[in-house]
């Protein structure tokens, strides 16, 4: 699974609400806390930087498709998603937001999961 987070909960953009406007970005914190007792985080890995590079590409067809995109959506729309990159680029690049992937176990039963001191 894959997710992006912010490092803070007071860090969203006008940008990625109209992005995503139903949205609201996990911080690490939430995300551990939800799976609590239903799954074992297995591997946690960030790929902030990856996805600083992915923005940085898409930001740039996009410019150079401007004039396509325009007359495909709307100069409205495409506008937005140049914001919401750019500010994507520099919140990624300042470690303001995080591309977490991650694998998660699931824990079946995990009230009967009980230890038992002897071993047995």
């Amino acid at each position: 699974m894959h997710t992006e987070t912010r490092a803070e909960k007071t860090v969203v953009s006008s940008f990625s609400l109209t992005i995503f406007p139903e949205s609201d970005f996990p911080t690490l914190a939430e995300i551990a806390q939800a799976s609590e007792r239903l799954f074992e985080i297995v591997m946690l890995r960030n790929d902030r930087q990856d996805y600083e590079v992915t923005c940085k590409a898409w930001l740039s067809r996009l410019k150079a498709n401007r004039a396509a995109a325009v007359e495909l959506v709307g100069e409205e729309i495409v506008s937005n998603y140049e914001k919401y990159l750019s500010f994507s680029l520099i919140c990624f690049h300042q470690r303001i937001s995080n591309l977490l992937r991650f694998t998660l176990r699931r824990i079946d039963n995990p009230c009967k999961q009980r230890v038992n001191p002897s071993g047995q």
